[in-house]
C-alpha cells in the first residue's frame, strides 16, 4: 500500500474523531473533557511538510515529505516514511485542519494527553489498532487541531499502544515545538 494511499485512509479515520466545528462552544460537553491549551496558534496557510526538520527526519528514520493537499478526504497533509526488507514499513503524517475541532463525543477509541502543553488525543482508524497505528490530534486553537500518525507494518507485530503512541507522540513533540517556534506567541 502507497505511503499516500495510507495518508488517505488514516486521515479517513481520523475524520471520523472530529467534528465540523459550526454549532459548538466553549461549554459544549465533548469540548470540556480535554484539558484547556496554554494559549492558541493558528494552522491558517501552515505547510505540513515543514514541521519536521532533516534532523528530526533522520531521527525518526524517515525520508520522503510527500504532500497531499486538502481535499475531500481531509486536511492538507505531509508523509515520511521508510520501508526495509528486515524492519518492515513505517510511517509519519502530519496533517493540518484549520477549521475542525477534536470531538470526543465521536470516538470510541480514545485517549485524552497532553502533548507539549497541549490536549491531545491518541486515537486509531477504524480499520487499524493500536498494535499498527497511532494517531495524536492536538487541539491548537478554536476548531483547529493537527495530526500528527505513526503506522508500522512489519516483523514486530504486534507492536503494543505504548510504541506505537510514544512514537507518534515522540514525533508530535516534535511537531508541536516547531510550530510554537514559527507561530506560538506565548
Amino acid at each position: 500500500m502507497t505511503t499516500i494511499r495510507r495518508a488517505a485512509i488514516a486521515l479517513l479515520g481520523a475524520a471520523a474523531l472530529a467534528g465540523c466545528a459550526s454549532g459548538k462552544s466553549a461549554t459544549d460537553p465533548a469540548e470540556r473533557q480535554l484539558p484547556l491549551r496554554p494559549f492558541d496558534i493558528s494552522v491558517d496557510r501552515v505547510d505540513p511538510c515543514n514541521l519536521l526538520t532533516r534532523e528530526q527526519l533522520d531521527q525518526l528514520d524517515v525520508s520522503g515529505g510527500r504532500f497531499k493537499p486538502e481535499d475531500r478526504r481531509g486536511p492538507a497533509a505531509c508523509a515520511w516514511d521508510r520501508s526495509s526488507r528486515d524492519d518492515g514499513f513505517q510511517s509519519y503524517l502530519v496533517g493540518i485542519d484549520p477549521s475542525v475541532q477534536v470531538d470526543l463525543a465521536r470516538v470510541s477509541f480514545a485517549v485524552v494527553t497532553v502533548v507539549a502543553e497541549f490536549p491531545a488525543i491518541l486515537t486509531h482508524n477504524e480499520l487499524s489498532t493500536f498494535e499498527t497505528q497511532c494517531i495524536v490530534v492536538l487541539n491548537v486553537a478554536p476548531n483547529q487541531t493537527v495530526q500528527v500518525n505513526y503506522d508500522y507494518n512489519g516483523p514486530r507485530l504486534p507492536l503494543t499502544r505504548e510504541e506505537t503512541c510514544g512514537k507518534a507522540q515522540h514525533a508530535a513533540e516534535m511537531v508541536m515545538q516547531n510550530l510554537i517556534n514559527v507561530r506560538g506567541d506565548k
